[in-house]
């Protein structure tokens, strides 16, 4: 393909993407990007433009093996060839892309009750709808590859375990929220008599 000249993008949107989103994400699994060692769809596709040329690409970072062994096994299964590799320990600030701010930052305050705007679905969990109230608990900057940083913010939600940092573009106040107070409840009893 890529020594007559098409274009990764092209070969990726035609007739890839259609077997690896399947085989990476099924869809009864809650995922997000964050969990298959990306920041999403894109970075793994500018990841693919530089090495699919030469024969091969990562699809799932930092795996454990059984969840590795498992998106090999829907990607043979869907015609393609895939190996799992053990990648060899490195230097982990060499590789760390999270970075916690020394004082608190940012427009949501800890505590902050927030929704998700529609750019955070390529972030999140299946399972997560995007109408959903979070709370907010804690921040961090993710590097970017040019060395920048992006705030980001992890939102606790009813229900969901395990939820990736979300950037804070991605986020909106719910002001309404913010009148819900934990643990505060009315009731009314019958009229005597």
């Amino acid at each position: 393909f890529f020594k007559a000249g098409i274009p990764v993008d092209m070969v990726y949107q035609d007739q890839l993407r259609s077997l690896i989103i399947p085989a990476i994400a099924p869809a009864r699994e809650g995922w997000a990007w964050p969990q298959r060692g990306w920041a999403g769809e894109d970075a793994m596709v500018t990841q693919m433009r530089a090495t699919l040329p030469k024969g091969c690409a990562d699809l799932c970072r930092e795996q454990d093996l059984e969840q590795a062994t498992k998106v090999v096994e829907r990607l043979k299964a869907s015609g393609l060839q895939a190996t799992v590799e053990e990648g060899m320990a490195q230097d982990p600030m060499r590789e760390a892309n999270l970075e916690r701010p020394s004082s608190w930052v940012g427009d949501y305050a800890r505590g902050s009750r927030v929704r998700f705007k529609e750019n955070a679905r390529s972030v999140l969990p299946n399972s997560i709808d995007l109408v959903s109230i979070g709370v907010i608990n804690d921040q961090v900057y993710q590097i970017q590859e040019d060395g920048s940083r992006d705030l980001q913010y992890y939102v606790c939600l009813p229900k969901a375990l395990a939820m990736p940092s979300v950037s804070a573009t991605m986020l909106e106040p719910s002001p309404a929220a913010e009148r819900i107070q934990p643990g505060v409840r009315v009731r009314v009893n019958p009229p005597g008599g």
